[in-house]
């Protein structure tokens, strides 16, 4: 692999926290650095570039939610997204960084500024409370964040591995919320033993969702 993933531990109080850096082939360590500006800060130091660094928990997130992907995967995809660098909603030092798998975008690093330093708090499913999809996802579909946990519709394994894409009904409200990009992780996945399995979910989720929909409606009765 022409690029290697570098993370230098930092002792800082906030919790485990690991200094972003990658390798890139004949060019050496790049060092990741963001601007206070692409987080929606103004003022003389807003383009003075500062380090990233991402917490334990967020790279966690990521194992869990990015769950049929190896650690490589997971790795190369958060160089290809540094180098990308895209970054939405900055306000008040806050904001959330695209993250590509595959050159399929499936979530966001939360970020936040302290300290003197960029911290990516944790790592966003598409789907996820917290994101513009996954906040106009549980509108359409009446879902809590504990219902998306419990249909499992917050990791990558269930677009790979469910009948979801066969449901017109779900795909085009999953796409009408800005998720039509998961719909391409299972024409790309890779070969390999979980992607055998089959999961069932499709007609329970739409029958629960009508429920929710009725129940709703004798609410607003």
């Amino acid at each position: 692999m022409p690029q290697e993933f570098i993370a230098q531990r930092a002792a800082l109080g906030i919790s485990e926290l690991q200094r972003m850096s990658y390798s890139v082939f004949n060019e050496g360590v790049v060092h990741v650095f963001i601007k206070p500006a692409q987080l929606g800060i103004n003022g003389l130091l807003a383009q003075t570039p500062l380090p990233l660094y991402v917490s334990e928990y967020a790279l966690v997130r990521m194992f869990q939610r990015l769950d049929t992907e190896p650690q490589e995967s997971i790795i190369e995809c958060l160089t290809v997204s540094f180098q990308k660098m895209q970054i939405i909603n900055p306000h008040k030092g806050e904001g959330l960084m695209v993250i590509y798998l595959q050159e399929i975008k499936v979530g966001y690093l939360k970020l936040f500024i302290r300290d003197g330093m960029v911290i990516v708090k944790t790592f966003l499913f598409l789907t996820n409370n917290g994101t513009p999809e996954g906040n106009k996802l549980g509108n359409l579909l009446h879902l809590s964040k504990a219902d998306k946990s419990y249909w499992e519709i917050d990791k990558v394994s269930t677009f790979e591995q469910s009948d979801i894409y066969e449901s017109t009904e779900l795909k085009e409200i999953f796409i009408k919320a800005g998720c039509k990009s998961l719909f391409c992780l299972k024409a790309n996945k890779r070969d390999r033993k979980e992607s055998n399995k089959r999961l069932h979910i499709a007609n329970m989720l739409s029958v629960f969702i009508h429920k929710s929909d009725h129940i709703l409606g004798e609410l607003k009765c």
